[in-house]
């Protein structure tokens, strides 16, 4: 009996010693597992932390090359705007200078219109017999010192006779008005001479200057085409005398002849007609046309070209 009970508990002890032992072994190999699991988890950790390290890498040296890029572009836009500026400096110099060069010229064109018609005034004015006159004048002034020379020698004192002397009062004002007109004339068309010369000269510095370079747009602040807008209109920018004629800025450049009809507005009203009598590159005289005149002329008037 009792050697019965020690196997049966020896028994049971074996029994016991296998299950644990299997047991053990069995969690240690989910142990080791888990373990090997574990490292090839922490394995393929650290090579995506490789990675990303290696790619963090990467794109902070991007960013420090964009970055160097960021400076070098900033510098050429610096340089470019302080160009740009400079430009436009010299753009509005330039354009300032064109404007009064524009107006000097408005001025000797309007200035020469201005003494054409008072020479067209004076010739008009002028007596149409002095010319005869003066041959006729010429004669009589002959004729009359023979008559004072055979008088002298007839009669060693006397007074001339009266027809002699009503003849030399009448020729004296006419040939002092005729020379006075002459004089006149010629100081009229020498001055357009001169004012013509002043002009030449001012057209020929004009186109010998370089044109100004245009400003170069900069890549980063492009803007947008405008779009396409109607030529502003042609204005009347000087008005003679007595509304006589007018300067427009319509020349030759915009396709302005010498006989074109244009027609000038003020609003929708018409003010005039004209016909172009002197055309220059970029501005023309007009002359009034008879019975064209509807209102007072003034700078400004709209001009409508009609070919």
């Amino acid at each position: 009996m009792p050697t019965r009970l020690l196997l049966g508990t020896l028994t049971a002890l074996i029994l016991a010693g296998a299950v644990g032992t299997a047991f053990f072994y069995h969690r240690s190999e989910q142990h080791a597992s888990r373990v090997a699991t574990l490292e090839r988890d922490l394995a393929l950790a650290r090579t995506e932390a490789a990675r990303e390290h290696d790619r963090a890498e990467k794109l902070l040296a991007k960013a420090n090359e964009l970055d160097t890029h960021l400076g070098n572009a900033k510098t050429r836009t610096t340089a470019t705007e302080t160009k740009n500026s400079q430009l436009a400096r010299e753009l509005i110099a330039t354009k300032s200078s064109l404007t009064e060069r524009e107006q000097r010229q408005i001025a000797l064109l309007a200035e020469i219109e201005s003494l054409r018609q008072q020479i067209k005034t004076a010739e008009a004015s002028t007596p149409t017999g002095i010319p005869a006159s003066r041959v006729d004048l010429s004669g009589t002034t002959s004729e009359t010192v023979t008559t004072t020379a055979t008088a002298s020698a007839t009669v060693s004192a006397g007074p001339l006779p009266p027809s002699t002397a009503v003849v030399t009062h009448d020729a004296e004002p006419s040939t002092q008005a005729a020379s006075t007109h002459s004089v006149d004339i010629a100081a009229y068309r020498e001055r357009i001479g001169a004012l013509e010369a002043q002009l030449t000269e001012l057209l020929t510095r004009a186109l010998s200057e370089p044109a100004p370079s245009a400003a170069p747009s900069s890549p980063a602040a492009s803007e947008p085409t405008p779009t396409a807008q109607t030529a502003p209109p042609h204005q009347v920018v000087r008005v003679g005398a007595h509304d006589a004629f007018v300067v427009v800025d319509y020349g030759r450049d915009e396709g302005a002849a010498i006989g074109d009809e244009l027609t000038l507005y003020r609003g929708t009203v018409v003010v005039a007609r004209v016909q172009i009598s002197d055309a220059r590159p970029r501005f023309s005289i007009a002359q009034v046309l008879p019975a064209g005149l509807k209102r007072q002329l003034q700078p400004g008037d709209f001009v409508l070209i009609a070919k």
